[in-house]
């Protein structure tokens, strides 16, 4: 098995297509696995296709492979290669497309990371392709300055589909306001939630490695409800989840009755089932957090 893997996928993504293969490159890859959709859709992406593989990436990693660190590449074009973060170690790379050749494969990996000299091949003939959609039907604007804000605690594929989103539509700014400890007293097991420094590096980290660009990405410390978009007339879009609408709604109504601003509930897109609430999160994580610092503590006390 390698550690990190890159997939090319050649075809429109059904959920059975996906849930196909992320079985296949779980068992190939143990860590982290990227994946870049077709070309054609890189050169002229439909937002709110984009927006509902995104939803589907995820929620099919939560349930095929929910330890694997999955990571959709974004659809930026025109994207220079000398752009793409190049810091990625690749050990494998996986695709369906016999139409591609090792070498091409093999540049383009060279060109996004460094590592990858073994070429494997799947066949997903038999499932089905994405569904075609009109997408003058289901328009989704960019917005030059984007923002969204949350715990983060222990970030998940709820969060990196929020995190997706949000990256997709900001074309120049995209700020992220993650709750400092003060705000968080309430929360259930507040003492187990990761440590503000922690939870910042995840988000940089899972940003980074979907390629949005560093220059672009701010940042903040979350101390009260609203946040900087609250007087700043530069955000025209707050991206949400459907339990984080009723808490974004004062922001919202307050930043729109100043300068406008718009809302991209990702509820449509988050199943229920898909969702791992940041409680449910929290506990089970929080208890074997809490279970290995008495184990800790307890062997330091055996050892003096």
């Amino acid at each position: 098995m390698y550690r990190n893997g890159l997939c090319f996928i050649s075809k429109a993504c059904s959920k059975a297509r996906l849930d196909f293969i992320l079985s296949y490159a779980s068992s190939v890859v143990s860590d982290k696995l990227y994946i870049k959709l077709p070309s054609p859709l890189y050169q002229d992406p439909c937002l709110h296709q984009w927006k509902e593989y995104i939803s589907t990436c995820y929620y099919s990693a939560s349930h095929v492979c929910p330890n694997l660190n999955v990571c959709l590449l974004l659809p930026h074009t025109p994207k220079p290669m000398s752009s793409y973060n190049q810091k990625r170690n690749l050990h494998v790379i996986m695709t369906d497309d016999a139409t591609i050749a090792d070498t091409e494969l093999l540049q383009f990996a060279s060109n996004i990371g460094f590592g990858a000299d073994i070429v494997l091949r799947y066949s997903v003939d038999d499932l089905p392709s994405g569904e075609q959609r009109n997408g003058n039907n289901m328009a989704l604007t960019c917005h030059p300055s984007v923002c969204l804000g949350g715990t983060f605690d222990t970030l998940h594929h709820g969060h990196r589909v929020l995190l997706g989103v949000a990256a997709l539509l900001a074309q120049r700014r995209l700020l992220v306001g993650i709750t400092d400890s003060c705000l968080l007293k309430k929360k259930l097991l507040a003492p187990l939630i990761e440590a503000h420094s922690r939870r910042c590096s995840a988000v940089s980290t899972f940003l980074s490695d979907i390629d949005f660009p560093m220059e672009r990405l701010e940042i903040c410390r979350l101390t009260d409800p609203f946040g900087p978009p609250a007087n700043d007339p530069d955000f025209q879009c707050i991206v949400a989840s459907p339990e984080s609408v009723p808490v974004c709604q004062p922001q919202f109504s307050l930043s729109n009755f100043s300068y406008g601003l718009s809302m991209c509930d990702v509820s449509d897109q988050l199943k229920t089932d898909c969702k791992v609430t940041h409680r449910n999160h929290r506990t089970v994580f929080g208890a074997i957090r809490f279970w290995r610092s008495l184990t800790l503590l307890v062997c330091s006390r055996i050892m003096w």
